[in-house]
Parts: structure tokens; C-alpha cells; sequence
């Protein structure tokens, strides 16, 4: 669980700065034994979160039109989404 985490927190570290920390993630969990389904969803589910944060982040430091309350209900919309096909299988 530690190294797993440790390779969490190095991907979230990589992708805040440049991008790409699914490269370093969806290999760790697939290595670790993750069925290839629920990694590639695990992936999905961490870069909708990173890119929510970052356009929230956006929104809150320039004069944008975008909201966090948008962000956020397109997210909940995203998610439940997510949950639906999921769950269908």
C-alpha cells in the first residue's frame, strides 16, 4: 500500500506541474495487479478531479466567466455519469 501511494502522490506531483501523470499511474496500478478496466476508470476518475481543481483554481485567480459553481455541477454531472456506466458493466 506505502509504494502505491508513493506512486500516487509522484503522479499527482507530475501532473499538477506538466501533465501526463497518468503515465506514471495507470503502468503502477496495472503492475500492482489493478484489473485493467478499473485502472484505466481509477485514471479517468483522478484526471476529472486534477482538471476540475486546475479550472477552479483558473476561474478563482483571473477574470474569468467561468464559476466555481458550474465547475463544480459539471462535475457532479461528469461523476454521476461515470458511476452510471460503471455500474452497467
Amino acid at each position: 500500500v506505502g509504494d502505491t501511494f508513493f506512486v500516487g502522490l509522484c503522479a499527482g506531483f507530475f501532473d499538477a506541474i506538466s501533465g501526463g501523470g497518468g503515465l506514471i499511474s495507470l503502468p503502477a496500478m496495472l503492475i500492482a495487479g489493478v484489473p485493467p478496466l478499473t485502472a484505466i476508470g481509477t485514471n479517468k476518475l483522478q484526471g476529472l478531479f486534477g482538471t476540475a481543481s486546475a479550472t477552479i483554481t483558473f476561474a478563482a485567480k483571473t477574470d474569468s466567466v467561468i464559476s466555481e459553481r458550474s465547475v463544480v455541477s459539471v462535475l457532479v454531472i461528469w461523476f454521476s455519469c461515470a458511476i452510471n456506466v460503471s455500474a452497467q458493466g
